[in-house]
């Protein structure tokens, strides 16, 4: 979803980083409260299109066949970034514990 504010951040990042360090906790917006979620970029909107080439495993830059939030939140941002020219700034955030959340291994997501 796009429109995160920075305020809920900043309320509650002392919370979401007691809370989140054994577990993690990861915010991956398309955009900031300040700006819209560009949509009609290959059949869907710039951050969707950006997420699921993640997941086929274009994030994968260390090469490990896994892609973890943490790989894929910074990959997806400079991708959106640069296709928008700056226009749609996916917002970031990762607190605590990385998370795999697709593996590449014989071809499978």
């Amino acid at each position: 979803a796009g429109a995160l504010s920075w305020t809920f951040l900043d309320l509650y990042e002392a919370r979401l980083t007691a809370f989140s360090m054994g577990s993690g906790m990861h915010v991956l917006s398309a955009s900031s409260s300040f700006e819209f979620a560009k949509e009609g970029y290959k059949g869907h909107g710039h951050f969707t299109y950006f997420v699921l080439k993640a997941l086929q495993g274009e994030a994968d830059r260390n090469g490990d066949k896994k892609i973890t939030v943490v790989e894929m939140g910074p990959w997806i941002k400079s991708k959106v970034e640069e296709v928008t020219e700056g226009f749609q700034r996916p917002v970031v955030k990762n607190v605590g514990r990385d998370v795999v959340i697709a593996g590449l291994e014989r071809g499978q997501l």
